[in-house]
């Protein structure tokens, strides 16, 4: 067995770079767990990371919330759509603005 640096993980007789999605600290033997609901994580990475408000994470990637839909939470799995006659620009974190074009 050989003991990999935080971020790697053992694979048999050599040490890898932990893949996107995955967490990789020292202390696991054989080295990597998937991230949970609403968590995310990049290559090479020692521990996922809860998702930031304005983004919602599935399967260990993160995704912005698109025009339209906005998430004020850290940690989620998704994003809530406006509804009609407001609006929301990328990585939206707050309540929808009324949207003065359509509400006149």
């Amino acid at each position: 067995m050989v003991f990999c640096d935080a971020g790697e993980y053992s694979s048999w007789l050599s040490c890898k770079t932990c893949p996107a999605g995955y967490a990789c600290p020292h202390w696991i033997e054989g080295g990597k767990y998937k991230c949970g609901t609403g968590e995310y994580s990049h290559e090479g990475w020692e521990r996922c990371q809860h998702c930031p408000a304005g983004y919602y994470c599935v399967n260990g990637g993160i995704n912005a919330c698109s025009p339209g839909l906005f998430q004020p939470e850290n940690g989620a799995s998704g994003c809530y759509r406006c509804e009609t006659g407001l609006w929301s620009g990328f990585y939206a974190t707050g309540r929808p603005e009324i949207d003065i074009q359509t509400a006149v």
